[in-house]
C-alpha cells in the first residue's frame, strides 16, 4: 500500500471514530433531555456500524461501547412505546456470544 493510500485509510478511520464518538455523546444528550427520536436516530447508527471484530473493541474506554449504545436504544425505544424493537434490540445484545465463547 503506498503511503498516500495508508494515510487516506489511516485518515477515515479516524473520521469514523470521530463519528460514532460524537454520535454517542450527543444520543446521550437527546436521551437526558427527553429527545428519544433524535437519540434513537443516533444510537441506531452506531449499533449498526459496530458490527463484527468491533463487537469486543473498548476503543480506549472502561465498558463495550456495543453494549452501552444498544442498552441506550432500547431505553429510548421503551420510552417511546416501541416494545416489539426494543425487545429485539436488547434480544440481540444478550444473543452475541464473547470473545471467549467463540475461540
Amino acid at each position: 500500500m503506498c503511503n498516500r493510500t495508508r494515510a487516506i485509510s489511516e485518515s477515515l478511520r479516524d473520521f469514523q471514530s470521530r463519528s460514532r464518538d460524537e454520535r454517542a455523546y450527543v444520543g446521550q444528550i437527546h436521551l437526558g433531555l427527553g429527545e428519544y427520536r433524535s437519540a434513537t436516530a443516533l444510537f441506531r447508527k452506531n449499533v449498526e456500524a459496530i458490527v463484527g471484530d468491533l463487537t469486543y473493541e473498548r476503543f480506549g474506554l472502561p465498558q463495550l461501547p456495543p453494549c452501552i449504545q444498544r442498552y441506550c436504544l432500547v431505553l429510548c425505544l421503551a420510552e417511546m412505546g416501541e416494545f416489539a424493537e426494543g425487545i429485539v434490540r436488547g434480544q440481540e445484545s444478550i444473543g452475541s456470544p464473547s470473545p471467549s465463547s467463540s475461540r
